[in-house]
């Protein structure tokens, strides 16, 4: 969605905008992202990510007079089950030469303005250290709670199939009923809509990474989800098995500890000594995790928010909150 083009030019010279679909917004970007990350991005994550989603999802730029991207700040509103729309921010980045010197507080000021059309009851972030401490301290945001990684090695385990469990390969997203499930189970829990079009998107049609997609099912009927990705550190070159997103229609604990077994095996038989999980966005699957063995490691992210309505102050609990990596920013 184009929002209305109020850009303004009082910061120093500096134009805050919003990005479009062009080649030229498209290489100030990427030319940014890859002098800062090891990570690196092309035409095809930047259309993915703000041009082809399922939802709104905007970047804005600061740019100087000569042409330079001084930073970049982009927000993607997402539907909750509660059917509320939360403004996510991505993509945050101040170029060295302008940090230090009042340009995030002003582009993020100007992005959050930007998006209030959608009416959104918190402004959220999975932000790193630095990124979370310009929130924190510097736009006053409230941090939630830290993720860290959870990690296992893969060679001690094998699965003991419980025969009424099915893990189902799957190549496309045909329906969702755990979204109405889960919600129905557990009321007071506030995730991100898992639709059909968003898991397309945000799995079947990433540039980025190939993933795996299982239907679970339990005598004979569906059960839930749990989603794969191996990945590889562009420093160390070693490969990971993400466990990225898991759901399910009922807190069963043997059920739930049959699915993080069936991911662990399934890295061991691909050749990858360890699985990767997040386990503090939902109490039953960091109860199942810790006893399967999964130890946290220094890697963390930061989960921050600004509550926008006040009629929902209790987003500030982080026991409200369903989140796995497939909620983070996609580093």
């Amino acid at each position: 969605m184009k929002l209305p083009s109020d850009n303004i030019i009082d910061f120093y010279g500096i134009i805050f905008r919003q990005a479009d679909n062009n080649i030229e917004d498209c290489n100030l970007f990427c030319d940014l992202f890859n002098s800062h990350y090891s990570r690196r991005v092309d035409e095809l994550y930047y259309k993915w990510q703000y041009f082809e989603t399922p939802f709104p999802s905007n970047l804005f730029l600061a740019i100087t007079r000569t042409g330079e991207l001084a930073g970049c700040y982009g927000y993607q509103i997402k539907d909750t089950c509660f059917k509320q729309n939360i403004a996510w921010a991505i993509d945050i980045i101040i170029d060295y030469p302008f940090q230090q010197k009042g340009l995030f507080r002003h582009l993020a000021g100007f992005a959050a303005n930007k998006v209030n059309v959608f009416k959104p009851i918190a402004l959220c972030v999975m932000a790193n250290l630095r990124a979370n401490f310009a929130h924190v301290k510097g736009l006053h945001w409230r941090q939630i709670s830290i993720f860290e990684n959870y990690i296992r090695v893969t060679s001690d385990l094998s699965l003991l199939e419980h025969k009424s469990f099915q893990f189902i390969p799957a190549q496309k997203i045909k329906n969702e009923f755990w979204n109405k499930e889960i919600i129905r189970k557990s009321p007071s829990i506030i995730c991100n809509k898992r639709s059909n079009d968003y898991l397309k998107w945000r799995f079947l049609d990433s540039p980025w990474y190939k993933y795996e997609y299982f239907y679970v099912v339990r005598n004979a009927k569906e059960f839930g989800y749990i989603i794969l990705k191996i990945f590889r550190d562009p420093q160390s070159r070693i490969s990971f098995g993400d466990i990225v997103d898991m759901m399910w229609i009922e807190d069963d604990p043997i059920a739930i500890d049959q699915m993080v077994k069936f991911a662990i095996t399934y890295f061991y038989r691909k050749g990858i000594h360890h699985a990767t999980i997040w386990l503090q966005g939902n109490s039953i699957l960091e109860d199942v995790g810790v006893k399967l063995g999964f130890s946290e490691t220094d890697q963390k992210r930061y989960f921050s928010c600004k509550v926008i309505n006040n009629c929902y102050e209790w987003l500030k609990d982080h026991r409200r909150w369903f989140i796995t990596m497939a909620d983070s920013e996609i580093y």
